[in-house]
C-alpha cells in the first residue's frame, strides 16, 4: 500500500486549486490513496485528513460530505440524524460524529457539514433530497467545489441525481415517506426522495461530462499516493449537465434504459385509464382544459 504524509495531502490540494475559504463537497475513498505516515488507527487517520483539508481552506472554509442512509428506504430502518450511521465510508462517518458538525435531516440523502457555512447547508431544509431548500439546491447558491478523493473524476462532477430531479428525467420518480424520521429537531410530516424504477436497467456514466468539464478547464486532477484527487465547481458541472441532458436525456447513463412501451413510465396516453371517454372533437374543444380544472380553489 502506498503511504503519504499530511504535507503530501496539503500539497496535492493546492495543486488542484483548493484555497482558503473554499466550500468543498467531498466524496472519498481514502484507502485508495494509501496509509498516512506514522498514523496507526482509524480515528487519527480520518482526523489527519480533516486537519490537512482545513489547513488549506481555513476557518472561513466549509467541508461537506454525504452521509447517505439507503438502509432507511430499503429496509425501513428509522432515521435518527444523531445516531443512524452513514454508508459513505470512514471519513463520512468520522465527520458525522464530530462535535461541531451539522447533519441535514433527510431519511435517504442527508449530508454533514463542518465549518463556516455548515448551518447554511444543513439546517432548515425542505423535505426533498434535491428539491427546493435541499442542501443540493443550496449548492447552487454558493461557490461549492466538488472534491473527489481516491475515486474517479466522475465523483468530482456528482450532479447526476440533482439533474435528474431538475430535468424530470423519465427513469426516476419521487417516493414519499412518513413516520421514518426520529429527531429532537423540527421535522416534516413527509419526506420525498428521488428513486429509480427497479424494473429498468440504469447505470450512471459521467465520462462524457468529465471530458467536457476538463476541456473547459473546470476539472482538475493530481496524483496522490496510490490514487488521484479531482475537483470541479459544482454549479459549473450542474449547468453543463443540464445543457447535455436537454440534447440527450440519457447522456449521464451508460445506455438508455430498457423502457417498455405501455408500461410506466412509457405508458403514453391516459385515454380510458381515468374512466373518462370523449371523442376527438370534445378533446380539441376550446376551453376543454380550463373547464376540467376549474376547481383549484382560491380566497375569492
Amino acid at each position: 500500500m502506498k503511504q503519504v504524509t499530511k504535507q503530501d495531502i496539503q500539497d496535492a490540494l493546492r495543486k488542484i486549486g483548493i484555497k482558503s475559504g473554499d466550500i468543498l463537497y467531498v466524496h472519498a475513498n481514502t484507502a485508495n490513496i494509501g496509509s498516512i505516515l506514522n498514523i496507526k488507527n482509524k480515528t487519527t487517520f480520518c482526523q489527519t485528513w480533516l486537519d490537512a483539508i482545513f489547513k488549506i481552506i481555513g476557518d472561513k472554509g466549509t467541508l461537506i460530505i454525504p452521509t447517505y442512509t439507503t438502509q432507511v428506504g430499503r429496509y425501513g430502518v428509522i432515521f435518527d440524524p444523531d445516531k443512524t450511521p452513514s454508508l459513505m465510508g470512514i471519513l463520512s462517518e468520522h465527520i458525522r460524529n464530530l462535535n461541531g458538525s451539522f447533519r441535514s435531516i433527510h431519511p435517504i440523502h442527508s449530508i454533514c457539514a463542518i465549518g463556516a457555512d455548515a448551518t447554511f447547508f444543513c439546517t432548515r431544509n425542505g423535505p426533498s433530497d434535491y428539491g427546493w431548500d435541499s442542501p443540493h439546491h443550496r449548492f447552487l447558491q454558493k461557490p461549492v467545489k466538488s472534491l473527489s478523493i481516491g475515486l474517479s473524476s466522475g465523483h468530482a462532477t456528482p450532479v447526476i441525481h440533482h439533474v435528474e430531479w431538475a430535468s424530470a428525467l423519465p427513469y426516476v420518480y419521487i417516493k414519499m415517506f412518513d413516520k421514518i424520521v426520529k429527531s429532537s429537531a423540527k421535522t416534516h410530516p413527509y419526506y420525498f426522495s428521488l428513486v429509480r424504477y427497479l424494473h429498468l436497467e440504469v447505470k450512471p456514466d459521467l465520462t462524457n461530462l468529465t471530458k467536457i468539464m476538463r476541456k473547459k478547464g473546470a476539472l482538475h486532477s493530481v496524483s496522490l499516493g496510490g490514487g488521484l484527487i479531482h475537483t470541479c465547481p459544482y454549479q459549473d458541472a450542474f449547468e453543463q449537465a443540464i445543457k447535455e441532458v436537454n440534447k440527450n436525456p440519457f447522456c449521464l447513463l451508460e445506455k438508455a434504459p430498457n423502457f417498455v412501451r405501455g408500461k410506466i413510465p412509457f405508458d403514453s396516453i391516459t385515454y380510458g385509464k381515468d374512466g373518462k371517454k370523449i371523442n376527438a372533437d370534445e378533446a380539441n374543444a376550446i376551453g376543454h382544459y380550463i373547464f376540467d380544472h376549474e376547481t383549484l380553489g382560491g380566497d375569492l
